[in-house]
């Protein structure tokens, strides 16, 4: 049962890839000794972890909510991280065994083998592959847990918003048993809400939304990288806050979708800052146009899509090129900006003007 599990459950099978595409024999030979290695190693303690399964499953309710509290301190520790420690790997057998019990109390699903190998795999940050209802929800929800029982925020990416919120409500009786809060992010909720959801134990949401969130607490944090900096930073009674408490630990549901296709289209976040000196150089642009007369110093070419000054408008922005800030009186960027000015001029204030005064048509 245990090999038909892991065969399976999942294939890490870089090793052989590797060498057959770029003839890297030595290196795909390595991969396949690492990976075999953990391959073995995890057989042997799933058959370790379903019979401490059988041993906790006959616990009543208080003595299982007394080991999962137990269990819990020694996850808040970090004994349960290491892969060379086994008296670490004894204990995180425990804690699995442990919440397989739950699940099978609070959700009434009881754990199959591959679930409680997908779980201890991607508690040790592997990659794995799960058919289409084999009970991949519940395995990251496994993983998910022991990774916040360390004190710090899980997030579970997901292919999109309504998979994160239907997930988060599906796990959520198992989250609650273990003493986790678990939330979701909705792209509609107010930031108050987004706040507040974000300081759960475990965060659903679409990979983008996440992505989103981060970058606009990048440009709100403005680089200050370090917890002192960040704590003066929050000393400040007008500072925006971020949503976000920190990247610790992700779990990325559906890495397809998410890693691959998802990243075909860009992330773009932007916001307002001061710069005065440009603000100078636009307004020296508007004082320069003044002076320019269609057909006499410019014109328009292809199509009205650019702009070619002649020899008297190009006397005449030299001769009043003071107007625009140093930095700006460089011929190439100051013609530039001139272009954008006289475009703003031209059409969109006579498109303006034309909206406003046109002829009203009666309708009958």
């Amino acid at each position: 049962m245990k090999a038909a599990a892991m065969n399976e459950l999942w294939h890490v099978s870089l090793g052989g890839e590797v060498s057959e595409r770029t003839g890297m024999a030595g290196l795909g030979r390595r991969l396949r000794h690492v990976f075999g290695a953990t391959r073995r190693r995890m057989e042997a303690e799933l058959a370790e972890l379903l019979k401490q399964i059988d041993s906790v499953r006959d616990l009543d309710e208080s003595a299982l909510s007394e080991a999962l509290a137990a269990i819990r301190v020694e996850a808040r520790l970090g004994r349960l991280n290491s892969t060379r420690n086994s008296a670490a790997r004894t204990q995180l057998l425990h804690a699995l065994a442990l919440l397989a019990a739950a699940a099978e109390r609070n959700l009434h699903w009881r754990p199959y083998p591959r679930q409680l190998l997908a779980a201890l795999a991607m508690h040790e940050g592997l990659l794995v592959e799960m058919p289409a209802g084999e009970g991949k929800t519940l395995a990251v929800a496994l993983a998910a847990i022991l990774h916040a029982w360390r004190g710090h925020p899980c997030h579970v990416a997901t292919g999109n918003e309504y998979l994160a919120q239907r997930d988060a409500e599906l796990m959520r009786p198992l989250y609650v048993r273990c003493g986790l809060e678990v939330a979701a992010i909705a792209q509609s909720s107010q930031p108050d809400l987004t706040t507040e959801a974000y300081r759960a134990d475990v965060v659903y949401a679409a990979g983008r939304q996440l992505l989103t969130d981060f970058l606009r607490d990048q440009i709100i944090l403005g680089g200050v990288d370090d917890v002192l900096r960040m704590r003066v930073r929050d000393m400040k009674s007008d500072s925006r806050q971020p949503v976000m408490r920190g990247l610790y630990a992700v779990i990325v549901d559906d890495a397809e979708s998410v890693l691959f296709d998802d990243a075909t289209t860009p992330v773009v976040i932007s916001a307002p800052s001061d710069n005065p000196m440009l603000i100078e150089a636009v307004r020296g642009a508007h004082q320069l146009v003044a002076y320019l007369t269609a057909e006499r110093d410019y014109r328009y070419l292809a199509g009205k899509r650019d702009i070619e000054f002649t020899a008297d408008g190009e006397s005449l922005l030299d001769q009043h090129g003071g107007l625009m800030p140093p930095l700006w009186r460089v011929a190439e960027r100051r013609d530039d900006l001139v272009r954008q000015a006289i475009v703003v001029r031209d059409q969109l204030h006579a498109q303006r003007h034309c909206n406003s005064t046109g002829p009203t048509q009666h309708h009958r």
